[in-house]
């Protein structure tokens, strides 16, 4: 059993085509299967968690063996699910240079930012703290969107 942040398939980050693909459960809560008939293994990556801005994966993954002891142990397997750790500052420093060079993400929250009259520095630190799921929107979004309602 390995713990990841990075690559992700084949890049570091997800693509929207692989949301459909992701499902949740207690015990491993969003998790994604993947078989690798060349190898013969099961691959199963689990405790799927995005950063708080950007769409960097963090996960753990075990693989099994496509025979039926490697099935079996597939259906037992109970996790110690790994407590990950971010750094708000290179989060905050994302968000600043995302509003820099006017990406998309950039732009969206910096008119998010501009409408509720406050800055980066006005968010609050949970922003850049917190891991999300996968397909929610990144921290600082929800975050005004849900000042935006409460004004409303």
């Amino acid at each position: 059993m390995d713990s990841r942040k990075t690559p992700f398939f084949t890049t570091k980050n997800k693509k929207k085509t692989q949301l459909i693909f992701f499902r949740r459960n207690q015990l491993w809560r969003e998790y994604y299967l993947e078989i690798d008939p060349i190898k013969q293994i099961l691959r199963l990556k689990y405790n799927i968690l995005l950063e708080p801005l950007t769409n960097k994966v963090h996960y753990q993954q075990i693989n099994f063996s496509l025979d039926e002891v490697g099935i079996q142990n597939f259906w037992k397997f109970k996790p110690i699910l790994h407590h990950y750790h971010i750094n708000p500052v290179k989060q905050k420093q994302y968000l600043q240079l995302q509003i820099r060079q006017k990406s998309i993400k950039g732009i969206r929250i910096a008119k998010l930012l501009y409408e509720q009259k406050m800055t980066i520095d006005d968010l609050s630190s949970s922003v850049f703290k917190h891991f999300r799921e996968i397909g929610s929107l990144d921290t600082a979004t929800d975050y005004l969107l849900k000042l935006s309602a409460n004004d409303s």
